[in-house]
């Protein structure tokens, strides 16, 4: 559990906090890809209209994923996490843009592509969100595990005890 820090000491409070939030919003975004397909489905199903309620929250997640990214960023997640965060912005950057630019561009077989992208959207947003969740609980734990040993002599923490 030693890697999980970067620096070997704990986070401030308000890292803390941020990661926190951080993994809430994540888990959102996957949320708001299932949106997604709920109102295309109602698009299909009910009403036309529903497009553009979709083509809105679209556009929004477009803005959330920035969001996702910056607050990776301040709440010192691994790179990992912020590449795969990375990747989110570019996924959701081409998933709107092949419907706006290859629509008008009059490329149906290219912005058919639209649907296809929204599964490597979807798997990925769930990557980052179940990562970061992971990387934050062992985080915990781990400085849980060092507060309790922290005054304790070497023969009382496991593992560091003297072995008969």
């Amino acid at each position: 559990m030693e890697q999980l820090y970067r620096t070997g000491r704990p986070h401030h409070p308000l890292v803390r906090g941020l990661q926190f939030i951080y993994v809430v919003v994540a888990w959102g975004f996957v949320l708001g890809i299932v949106a997604q397909v709920y109102f295309i489905g109602l698009c299909l199903f009910s009403s036309a209209t529903w497009l553009e309620v979709h083509a809105a929250v679209g556009h929004s997640l477009l803005l959330g994923t920035l969001l996702i990214l910056l607050l990776a960023a301040l709440a010192r997640f691994p790179r990992s996490i912020i590449l795969l965060n990375g990747l989110l912005v570019v996924l959701t950057f081409v998933q709107v843009s092949l419907v706006t630019f290859l629509r008008a561009l009059e490329l149906p077989m290219l912005a058919a592509l639209h649907p296809v992208n929204a599964l490597a959207l979807f798997l990925t947003a769930i990557t980052v969100a179940y990562r970061a969740q992971r990387w934050l609980m062992a985080n915990r734990r781990a400085q849980a595990g060092r507060r309790v040993y922290e005054d304790a002599e070497p023969a009382d923490v496991p593992g560091l005890g003297s072995k008969r």
